[in-house]
């Protein structure tokens, strides 16, 4: 779609694309709306002001919790350019994308349908000039936002025809100027519009949601009543996520009639343009063409957009939450996003310029409205005023009462549609490219209609003030904040009621009994070297780690095997004299529950059975019964679901906001501890003599021990995401599910006996038939067993990223190596985006597994950069690999090191002695050096070298088994700002295949286990554990005696060598007699044929002997690998018998054919 760019918005009205607009609409005022438009696209609009139709300087009553009012902003031609340059700027955005040019080219084709007035079509989708009355279609204007800045609405022109198919104008309020963060990522500007263009959409297409078709969302924390928040159904499939795919997995709740009945309108309206106005000559011919292709898609495919769909096309984070939700647990903060050089950009068209992570953007002045829920004052005994902590809600409308009470499941209803859950390319019915041809309507004949009058704004409630003598788990998370002074230390204490009791604004509650232990007399004064502060860094994250990450063992709770001690000492849950566990165990699961379940369920009925009347065959009743069975197992799934759904908003979300508050609690404590060691940064900074060069060191290594507690902390939130999702899933498993079988069975016998009532009616069929079919179409309790733990656990997945960082890949780097006719490619696939260049020489080979590095050159080499290689004091790291030497190790040469020089930090890997020196060196100049001599055969071996910095425990494997478990504590900080890990030769022959780098260390059993998938799998090897290869030259050697090979007996039999000079040695190939392929795997059929003669393995019948034989007599053989040495194989017939070594007959071991125990003797190693 073509999209005008650099518009001036201090240019003049020109009649074309730039008009002053009026006389359509009221404004806050009661005066016809006035306002400068901007075509910046076909049949799109944009003003670069305030929206009309709201009062900008409004009370304070009127203003909402997490809003902001200024009634100045977009007044001034800088502000608004920006804001102009901002909207056109994003349309270009979702432009760059197929899905957003087709959508966008369906915004401008869908236009509202036309009114038939005396011959004449006329159009109500248009805005007016107000000097010469000429009207423009107009689908939608964007404007800037009401009264309050950061409410992004869209209002239908007419709220009549937005719901009735004929479709109407939208007005989108919208802020492109200001953002928001959700977690550690900023939400990017593009699908907060792609979110109004969406709606508007619907409303051009008449096919708005009702106001009223809303779904019970979760019990609020409203501690006076129980109250439920609920969704407004358009919200939820606009918004997508998760949400949407846990309402639509079984879309029971459907019998509101609104998606048939917008069906049914687009249906009513696509027939009459087709049947009737296309075919009249007075029809607008740019009109009908873009009614035509309006009507050319699949209804369903607009519920298919939403946002996180559009996020996937766009490869950007987005909450997988309903996003009016989420405001109960993230408080906002807003940054500002500049879009031209004034201001100095921050993104373009491909989106911020820095990533959504690392974007560069202010926090907003503006003032952000707090207006709690309610306040919540915890007093001590004497009334005295110990913490004042605010209760916060989301966005979402509240109603008092159970939406089951009164509540009926329809037996008829709702067995059929299913929102449709697209994952490949949105909107596929949309020809962009021929919409973008077809001429604006310029000829437009208006249709005046009124508008929908705008609403009122509306007062918000005052805040409620509670009074609690028992601490609330808020009262806890707000005693784990510093409210001193930034430049202030401060005391970790274990008592709350201390810390809250005491004026002094140092002392700070923390639940980590560690990291209490550890600070206590803690003085900063004498951490006064780099060396003591990285032992001291060192202590603090591992001390840290042990407590935030601690999970215990539990048995006896259905569901549940690990809890999270530390949770009821950070939220006061289950507090008393006992520990967690003991409360748990006592109480159940459902003492973590503020509020009762509630799950009702709701009146079912099963219809009767309508008589037949003549009465039918046998047959037809068998059709009739089958049809009702159908229904009748529907029924109960219907029933299912709704307790699930009930399950959901009366249990679940308790546990999902224990999860929040927990998120909180961990981010306290991590900001307490981030505090507390930038403290002591700048202490050595400013009192102190360490230089310049060393504080820079310890800086960028205090940043890296910064993103590893990060980690840590993320690890402690997805064991407390484990804990709530298995312990929801438990409580409905224990308090729920029963009570629905009890249900179901009422269910099942009122169906039983509607149907044993209805065969019984029919007199035309014999008892034994009537038998018959009571047996085949009565339910039982197997037809309404639906639960399944693993499968509830999936349908909601709760798991939460903390405010600062997601979680980084698994792999810092994961090599993927490959060949083609033209070059070599090698390429990190972790997601990490290492930058890795190679020299032009690099060979690529076939290796163990894969295709494999070869360096045979001191000019060789691949280099690999990125900032996860800085390792520092606290940064834990594997590194894997499989290699093979080609020739003896004599010398000393460097394999891989992240050293920029000799005398530099870091690690380096050396071949030395036929084995491999691993050394590590820091930046104190310690060194460690640790040998593992003669163990390189020429055979591929597997290194696994794992460092746990926090433990101070090295560990080196190889082929599986523990090599090296050395203590590493002398070395402290191997921080390294050039990041590049170097993998060579330096004039050894070598091949490196499957080489990674994990950001974590790995113990005994997962090196094991990686070991065993490595070396299990389907191909055959030979000696060195290369891939067999067919038609390749080979030499055979025997298990029992790996160092004589096979020879020629005469040139007829094969038989063990006797003597190292034998001139007679058996060469073969292998030949797949099935397929064309190059390596040999198990299970192939093979024959075997000599190399230095046109002969073939065969058999000598008398003697059982193997014996060489013509083409016609080759002997087929089944490849295998022995069972605990990959690098031997076994030869054996369809008959399950097997080659092996004969006994000794006189001076030879024949190679023959035999059915009894496989052994040794059986596995053979090809050369």
């Amino acid at each position: 779609m073509d999209i005008i760019d650099n518009v001036d918005i201090t240019l003049p009205e020109n009649g074309e694309d730039i008009v002053i607009v009026g006389g359509r609409r009221y404004d806050y005022n009661g005066d016809l709306a006035k306002f400068k438009a901007f075509k910046v696209a076909k049949h799109i609009w944009v003003v670069p002001g305030r929206y009309y139709g709201e009062k900008l300087d409004i009370q304070d009553g009127e203003k909402i919790n997490g809003g902001i009012y200024d009634k100045d902003f977009l007044s001034q031609n800088q502000e608004k350019q920006e804001f102009m340059d901002g909207v056109i700027l994003l349309l270009k955005r979702i432009n760059n994308t197929l899905e957003g040019k087709r959508l966008l080219s369906l915004i401008t084709s869908a236009v509202p349908f036309p009114n038939e007035d005396d011959g004449i079509y006329k159009q109500n989708n248009f805005i007016l000039s107000d000097k010469t009355f000429k009207a423009y279609t107009s689908n939608i204007i964007i404007f800037g936002p009401g009264a309050n800045l950061v409410e992004n609405k869209v209002i239908a022109f007419n709220s009549g025809d937005a719901e009735n198919g004929l479709g109407t104008i939208s007005e989108i309020c919208f802020q492109p100027l200001l953002t928001y963060k959700f977690g550690d990522y900023f939400q990017d500007p593009a699908l907060d519009l792609l979110k109004c263009l969406i709606k508007s959409l619907y409303y051009l297409y008449g096919i708005k949601v009702p106001e009223d078709f809303t779904l019970p969302y979760r019990l609020t924390n409203n501690p006076d009543k129980t109250e439920y928040s609920q969704v407004n159904m358009e919200d939820l499939l606009i918004s997508g996520g998760d949400d949407l795919n846990a309402a639509g997995q079984r879309p029971y709740w459907l019998w509101n009639n609104y998606f048939i009945d917008a069906k049914d309108k687009f249906d009513k309206y696509k027939e009459i343009y087709e049947n009737q106005m296309k075919l009249d000559p007075n029809l607008e011919i740019n009109l009908s063409n873009h009614l035509e292709q309006k009507f050319n898609i699949n209804i369903s495919e607009l519920w298919s957009l939403n946002i996180s769909n559009f996020a996937r096309t766009f490869n950007l984070k987005s909450p997988r939450s309903f996003y009016k939700a989420l405001k109960y647990y993230y408080r906002k903060k807003y940054y500002k996003i500049h879009y031209n050089e004034i201001f100095g950009t921050n993104y373009n068209i491909y989106g911020f310029i820095d990533g959504q992570v690392n974007a560069s953007l202010k926090e907003t002045d503006l003032n952000i409205i707090n207006k709690p829920q309610q306040i919540i004052n915890l007093i001590d005994n004497n009334n005295i005023l110990l913490i004042k902590s605010y209760i916060y809600d989301d966005e979402l409308n509240k109603i008092d009462y159970n939406f089951y009470n009164n509540y009926e499941i329809p037996y008829n209803y709702g067995n059929s549609f299913k929102i449709p859950n697209i994952t490949g390319i949105l909107l596929p019915s949309v020809n962009y490219e021929l919409i973008d041809k077809i001429p604006k309507i310029a000829e437009i004949k208006p249709y005046i209609k009124d508008s929908t009058p705008l609403p009122d704004s509306e007062k918000t409630p005052i805040p409620k003030e509670l009074n609690v003598g028992i601490p609330l788990p808020i009262h806890y998370l707000d005693s784990q904040i510093y409210k001193g002074d930034e430049d202030k230390d401060f005391i970790l204490s274990p008592d709350f009621l201390k810390v809250v009791s005491t004026k002094d604004k140092s002392l700070v509650y923390s639940f980590l009994p560690n990291i209490v232990s550890y600070f206590d007399g803690y003085d900063k004064t004498k951490i006064s070297t780099d060396k003591k502060y990285y032992l001291w860094i060192r202590e603090v994250l591992n001390n840290y780690s042990i407590d935030i990450t601690r999970t215990e063992n539990i048995i006896g709770i259905f569901g549940v095997d690990e809890i999270v001690p530390w949770m009821g000492r950070a939220l006061n849950i289950l507090n008393t004299e006992n520990t967690f566990e003991t409360e748990l165990r006592k109480n159940g699961l459902k003492a973590l529950l503020s509020k009762d379940l509630n799950v009702i369920f709701p009146k079912t009925k099963v219809d009767p059975i309508p008589t037949d009347n003549p009465p039918l065959t046998i047959e037809k009743i068998d059709e009739k019964l089958s049809d009702i069975y159908i229904k009748n197992k529907f029924f109960l799934i219907k029933n299912y679901y709704i307790t699930i759904q009930q399950w959901w908003i009366c249990c679940y979300s308790q546990f999902l906001n224990l999860s929040y508050m927990c998120r909180e609690a961990i981010i306290n404590q991590q900001n307490l501890i981030e505090k507390i060691i930038l403290n002591q940064l700048s202490y050595l900074a400013r009192e102190t003599s360490i230089n310049i060069e060393t504080l820079y060191i310890l800086s960028v290594t205090t940043e890296k021990t910064i993103e590893d507690l990060r980690e840590i902390s993320q690890k402690s939130m997805n064991n407390i995401c484990n804990f709530f999702e298995r312990a929801s899933v438990s409580i409905f498993h224990t308090d729920i599910y029963n009570k629905f079988i009890d249900h179901m069975k009422y269910i099942v016998d009122d169906a039983n006996t509607k149907i044993i009532n209805y065969i019984n009616s029919n007199s035309n069929i014999t008892q034994e038939e009537k038998n018959y079919l009571i047996n085949k179409y009565m339910l039982t309790e197997e037809d309404f067993n639906f639960f399944n733990f693993d499968k509830l656990i999936n349908l909601f997945n709760s798991k939460i990223q903390l405010t600062i960082k997601n979680e980084k890949p698994e792999y810092n780097l994961l090599l993927s190596i490959n060949q083609n006719e033209s070059n070599e490619n090698i390429t990190d696939i972790s997601g990490n985006n290492v930058k890795i260049s190679y020299s032009n020489n690099i060979n690529i080979l076939d290796g163990r597994n894969e295709q494999a590095i070869y360096l045979d050159n001191d000019s060789q080499y691949v280099d690999f950069k990125s900032k996860n290689f800085e390792n520092g004091v606290t940064n834990n790291f594997t590194i894997s690999f499989w290699m093979r030497t080609l020739e003896k190790v004599d010398t000393n040469s460097t394999l891989l090191t992240s050293k920029l020089n000799e005398n530099s930090a870091g690690w380096q890997l050396d071949l030395r002695r036929n084995g491999l020196v691993w050394s590590m060196k820091d930046h104190n100049k310690n060194e460690i050096n640790i040998y593992l001599n003669d163990f390189l055969d020429i055979s591929w071996h597997y290194i696994v070298v794992s460092v746990n910095r926090l433990t101070n425990i090295l560990t080196v494997y190889i082929d599986g088994e523990l090599s090296v478990n050395r203590n590493i504590e002398e070395i402290y900080n191997l921080y390294s700002d050039v990041g590049t890990i170097k993998l060579q030769a330096s004039g050894s022959k070598v091949r490196i295949e499957s080489f990674s780098i994990l950001n974590r260390d790995i113990q005994r059993d997962e090196v094991s286990n990686r070991y065993i998938n490595y070396i299990d799998n389907v191909n055959l090897r030979n000696i060195y554990g290369e891939r067999l290869e067919y038609n390749k030259e080979y030499e055979v050697s025997n298990y029992v005696y790996p160092r004589n090979l096979l020879y020629k007996v005469n040139d007829i039999y094969l038989a063990i060598e006797r003597g190292s000079n034998s001139s007679n040695r058996f060469k073969l190939i292998l030949i797949n007699i099935n397929e064309d392929k190059k390596f040999v795997q198990q299970k192939d059929i093979v024959i075997i044929k000599d190399v230095t003669q046109n002969k073939y393995l065969g058999i000598s019948e008398d003697s059982n002997k193997i014996k060489l034989v013509d083409r016609n007599n080759a002997l087929e053989l089944i490849l295998d690998n022995h069972l605990l040495n990959p690098n031997y194989t076994t030869f054996s017939t369809k008959q399950e018998e097997y080659l092996r070594l004969s006994n000794i007959d006189g001076i030879y071991n024949w190679v023959i054919k035999d059915v009894s125990r496989l052994n040794d003797i059986y596995s053979w190693t090809l050369i």
